[in-house]
């Protein structure tokens, strides 16, 4: 982000910051949605803080501020009016109708309240399994995540990379007949059917997807933290085999 930032000034473009999947994660002690002229997070049902469907836009550029009102509110200026700043509201630009119901707004709201809770559990269950599987990375079988030190995550997930491809999908079904579900990660996009229809890549990838075909996710949510021994020692058993 310190790169693309400094390109950023250099040619006076704007950036949209990715932190779907981010939220109470810093780097280089900024948090995450904070980094970009803009900042958007995501509160799909996967996420750290979820409402099963939804996201949020932080504007962090006062330049843009009034027109995020304006396009929050169908695409008038009514946010200026209930502050008294005109006196009526019309349609100004464009706009839709983003706002979540009441019932949707209610179970973020809460999730939202106990943010700090929550990534505070994540990265002690996160911090279990990097303990618990660092036999397996010094006997060469898997590789851990690697953290980089201008980083404080928020445990979204938690991956290890198998020797090849073959490896990681014997452990998939080992751990399927445990009743473990243990996903592989997205395929590369240049490797999908839309990203070959619409997209470039310029030269190969051989990186990309050397660890696309490696990597495997575990379990890790909120709460979970009377089955995660038996995660661990399932992964264990069937990586020792």
């Amino acid at each position: 982000m310190a790169a693309i930032m400094a390109l950023a000034e250099r040619h006076d473009l704007v950036v949209i910051e990715d932190a779907a999947q981010a939220l109470l994660s810093y780097y280089r002690g900024n948090p995450a949605g904070a980094l970009g002229h803009f900042g958007v997070f995501s509160f799909h049902d996967t996420k750290n803080v979820m409402s099963g469907e939804g996201g949020g836009i932080v504007v962090n550029d006062a330049r843009f501020v009034e027109r995020a009102e304006i396009a929050y509110r169908y695409g008038t200026d009514r946010s200026a009016f209930d502050r008294g700043e005109r006196q009526r509201y019309t349609w100004v630009d464009l706009g839709s109708s983003f706002a979540p119901n009441e019932i949707t707004a209610a179970v973020l709201l809460a999730q939202l309240e106990r943010a700090e809770e929550i990534t505070h559990a994540r990265r002690a269950m996160w911090a279990r399994y990097h303990s618990a599987f660092a036999g397996l990375e010094a006997a060469g079988i898997a590789r851990r995540p690697v953290v980089p030190e201008d980083v404080h995550h928020n445990a979204h997930l938690y991956y290890l990379l198998l020797r090849d491809q073959d490896a990681r999908d014997r452990f998939i079904s080992t751990m399927r007949l445990s009743g473990i579900t243990t996903p592989f990660h997205f395929v590369p996009l240049d490797d999908s059917p839309g990203g070959l229809r619409y997209g470039r890549r310029h030269g190969m990838l051989p990186t990309t997807h050397s660890v696309a075909g490696r990597l495997v996710r575990l379990p890790l949510w909120f709460g979970m933290e009377q089955v995660q021994d038996r995660v661990i020692e399932t992964v264990l058993a069937a990586l020792k085999q």
